[in-house]
């Protein structure tokens, strides 16, 4: 997979070989012949690799560890040509390149469990104005609805409440404080962890290769109850290992047990009051809102609400140019569950309020919308609506909505989303193995 863009005065290529190989070449009339090129690995280090190349030589890394690399030339001499930076990688994703510095992803063919440590933060690569043009629907169209099949399962049935005794082997203990964003890289999706089908696995590797990222949860976190032991045995392997940066959601099947008892002792500060379900956060220049939508377990989603009384006043206190809520229940969808008309006045309050984004799970599926006003109206000043509930359980079909920009019920992966000053990118990332994606970009209004 490869992108290109104009820069000035040099060539940089990497290359994967042989699935735990890089090769990294730099040329071009304008890099000076002592070049140093690094590559940085996912703990912010350079991992005791680094190079010295010279013009048209290349250099070999071998062995790379799982993680998300920056290779970076300096003493670089700009000028008025241009040349074009070049990552090609059998097994890396390119996500973004400007001038000198590429920045790629890269998995071994067979991919390997993430590390059971959670690692430091890589360094923030300089911002880039590259856009990624969706590979589904070009930027700047409303396409009408699309509609990928897939495999299909049986609609799993509501969870019964019941008692949880607490696991024989609890995992670790649970954050004492709210997990602070490292940069203003987002990974979210719901519908995760199902012991006996797998797919968490293979997404929690995408929540690996990008370690300063937070992670959304998007509700129904583990299944089938939400118990203390299902958190144990079945997110934690998995995604639980990331949980020190995820700022969750709760779903219905999390509140399969008791007042979601497991869920809110799992995450501790970072899932909020255990009575409410619902807090808020800044990410950069954006303001986050994690929404409860399990509307009869907390008193309402409706005007007059806790909840919503509380959205209110949260929007006037953190008059943010850019806003994201997020929650479990869709107020759009062409999934088995379709429309949830539960949480209207949420949807309304905030896209009257100007927010961008409404993220959210329960269909078992990836669908975009185009922006919608407070009436799930078509509106270019509107918010767009996401569900992604790829996160790791079996999947449903799923229709088609007037509003629908791109969809697809056969694709386990995550929701990328760089919240840039006054703009956002997307991008649906697959699992290993998989082709779907979408991506784009737009400015908030």
């Amino acid at each position: 997979m490869a992108e290109s863009v104009a820069n000035p005065g040099v060539v940089l290529s990497a290359k994967a070989v042989r699935g735990n190989r890089v090769r990294v070449r730099v040329t071009g009339e304008r890099l000076q012949s002592s070049a140093d090129v690094r590559l940085v690995g996912k703990r912010g280090k350079a991992d005791g690799v680094r190079r010295k190349l010279t013009v048209e030589r290349t250099a070999v890394f071998r062995e790379l560890p799982r993680g998300r690399y920056v290779v970076r030339a300096k003493k670089i001499t700009t000028g008025s040509q241009t040349a074009t930076a070049d990552v090609t990688a059998r097994t890396a994703r390119v996500t973004r390149a400007r001038g000198a510095l590429v920045r790629f992803r890269y998995r071994l063919l067979t991919p390997a469990r993430p590390e059971t440590s959670d690692p430091e933060p890589a360094p923030s690569p300089s911002p880039t104005d590259t856009v990624d043009t969706p590979t589904t629907v070009p930027p700047g169209t409303d396409p009408g609805p699309t509609n990928v099949p897939g495999p299909t399962t049986a609609p799993d049935p509501s969870p019964t409440v019941s008692p949880d005794p607490q696991p024989s082997g609890t995992p670790t203990s649970a954050p004492t404080a709210p997990p602070v964003p490292l940069s203003s890289r987002v990974l979210a999706a719901g519908d995760i962890a199902h012991c006996g089908i797998g797919g968490d696995e293979d997404t929690a590797a995408l929540l690996g290769l990008e370690p300063d990222a937070s992670v959304l949860t998007l509700g129904d976190n583990v299944y089938g109850s939400g118990t203390h032991q299902e958190f144990a045995d079945c997110f934690h392997p998995s995604w639980g290992q990331y949980r020190d940066r995820m700022f969750p959601a709760p779903g219905n099947h999390d509140y399969g047990t008791a007042n979601a008892a497991g869920y809110f002792d799992y995450f501790g500060a970072a899932a909020g009051d255990p009575d409410k379900g619902y807090y808020s956060f800044d990410v950069g220049d954006w303001h986050l809102v994690s929404l409860n939508s399990n509307c009869s377990d907390i008193g309402g989603c409706d005007i007059g609400s806790p909840q919503h009384d509380w959205l209110v006043e949260d929007l006037a206190a953190h008059p943010a140019l850019c806003t994201l809520a997020y929650m479990h229940h869709p107020r759009f969808s062409s999934g088995s569950h379709g429309d949830d008309d539960d949480v209207q006045d949420l949807w309304a309050t905030l896209a009257d309020g100007g927010a961008e984004l409404m993220l959210a799970g329960h269909d078992h599926d990836y669908e975009r919308f185009a922006p919608m006003n407070a009436n799930g109206e078509a509106d270019a000043e509107g918010m767009r609506m996401f569900v992604v509930g790829t996160g790791g359980t079996g999947f449903r079909s799923m229709g088609s909505s007037p509003n629908t920009q791109a969809s697809n019920d056969d694709t386990h992966g995550v929701l990328g989303l760089d919240l840039n000053d006054g703009s956002y990118d997307w991008e649906f990332l697959p699992v290993e193995g998989k082709t779907y994606t979408d991506s784009g970009s737009t400015g908030c209004h």
